[in-house]
């Protein structure tokens, strides 16, 4: 039996974080239940501090899961790694900017490992986006964020 292989690359830091597996389809959700990018678009639609951003963390597998956030051109000194939970509270904070999703594309990486990149938008900033999720265990749930903003004049 011939086995198609996918390999899938993406730069997170700097460093090129790659996965080979089997497949390599898209996510199809089980009966009743969201798949890996509407996880995706639910984070982006809860995250503005005038919606619900402490929702925001049930999407996360724990309220520790690494998220890192790159100032695309400002050098890498000004790259940070947070909790999630401390995402959020941030996010509570900060004045209600909407979050347009720009575009989405989303691979399965065997049974319960997903890759979605995200391009989006505020009214200020340019955002690239690279979430994993895993549905292990139950429904999909965010394992990892990356994202680099810069300022809409910089595209």
């Amino acid at each position: 039996m011939k086995r198609v292989l996918s390999i899938a690359a993406v730069v997170l830091g700097g460093v090129i974080v790659a996965t080979a597996t089997a497949g390599g389809k898209p996510a199809a959700p089980a009966e009743g239940k969201k798949d890996a990018a509407e996880v995706v678009r639910e984070y982006f639609r809860l995250i503005p501090s005038d919606k619900e951003p402490g929702k925001a963390l049930d999407l996360f597998l724990t309220s520790d899961t690494a998220v890192t956030g790159v100032s695309g051109g400002a050098g890498r000194d000004l790259i940070w790694t947070k909790p999630a939970k401390e995402v959020v509270e941030i996010a509570k904070q900060q004045a209600a900017t909407p979050h347009v999703v720009d575009s989405l594309t989303s691979t399965t990486l065997g049974d319960s490992l997903a890759l979605v990149s995200a391009d989006v938008h505020t009214e200020y900033v340019q955002t690239k986006a690279a979430f994993t999720l895993t549905r292990e265990g139950g429904e999909w749930r965010i394992t990892g964020l990356t994202f680099e903003s810069r300022p809409i004049e910089q595209k």
